[in-house]
């Protein structure tokens, strides 16, 4: 307390003051290297709304892409069951034809048939009737 005692009371007041301003001084000189990292919440909050908004249009992206392909499969589900289906018409027509000369010799058959039957048509319509 030796210090203190040769000032005045106006002396004293002085030297505390210095005191309290070099320690904020200090203080405020070792804080100054912490930086703000990006402006606060307000940015965190837009941030994170961008990041909602993106996940939602990607969600959006892939629900539009798996619609596409649902009707993708049914479009080529029906395409398969049309084959399917021509292709048994096309058994039906070829399948107990077999070749086309069969074909043609049955058709022969079958006219030749057609003509012995109206020939004896013919005939009977020709015989006087009692």
């Amino acid at each position: 307390m030796m210090m203190w005692g040769g000032l005045n009371k106006y002396a004293k007041i002085a030297i505390i003051i210095t005191a309290v301003l070099a320690i904020f001084g200090g203080v405020y000189y070792l804080l100054s290297g912490v930086r703000d990292n990006g402006g606060g919440a307000e940015r965190v909050r837009r941030e994170l709304d961008d990041a909602r908004r993106g996940q939602q249009d990607i969600t959006d992206a892939a629900n539009n892409i798996k619609s596409g392909l649902d009707d993708s499969q049914d479009r080529a589900r029906a395409i398969g069951e049309r084959a399917d289906a021509i292709s048994a018409v096309l058994d039906r027509i070829t399948g107990g034809s077999g070749t086309i000369d069969e074909i043609l010799q049955r058709d022969a058959r079958i006219i030749e048939e057609s003509r012995g039957i109206i020939e004896r048509i013919r005939a009977r319509g020709a015989e006087p009737r009692p």
